[in-house]
């Protein structure tokens, strides 16, 4: 929240970026969870899609890492395939920015009380 990674506007270079800066987050012992905005004209980019979901196979499968991705998710309706290929790989996408908070805010209270209840 205090520092956000801002590519725009290289769009069409999202497929080349993406992989090697997730890979970062990911390995980053400063960040918590991991949220990415793929907006507009990147919703268009099924590479970007795939250059996502392959990287974040690749980094859970090398590492037992457990950091949550989450994607903020604005296109055009005719985008919905894109964003299925984000899903099928079972990373969340949501409508909106306060959707996204909201949802990664309860999956973080249920972790803290599951915690509780098993010390």
């Amino acid at each position: 929240a205090k520092n956000p990674v801002d590519l725009t506007p290289i769009w069409r270079e999202y497929p080349r970026l993406y992989p090697p800066l997730l890979r970062t987050l990911f390995a980053s012992e400063e960040i918590d969870m991991i949220f990415a905005t793929v907006i507009d004209v990147a919703t268009t980019i099924e590479s970007l899609m795939n250059a996502i979901t392959e990287e974040v196979a690749q980094v859970r499968k090398e590492v037992d890492i457990s950091k949550p991705i989450y994607i903020y998710w604005a296109s055009p309706h005719n985008m919905r395939d894109n964003r299925q290929i984000l899903q099928r790989a079972r990373i969340p996408c949501y409508p909106s920015t306060i959707t996204t908070v909201r949802v990664a805010t309860a999956i973080c209270q249920y972790a803290l009380q599951a915690a509780r209840e098993r010390d």
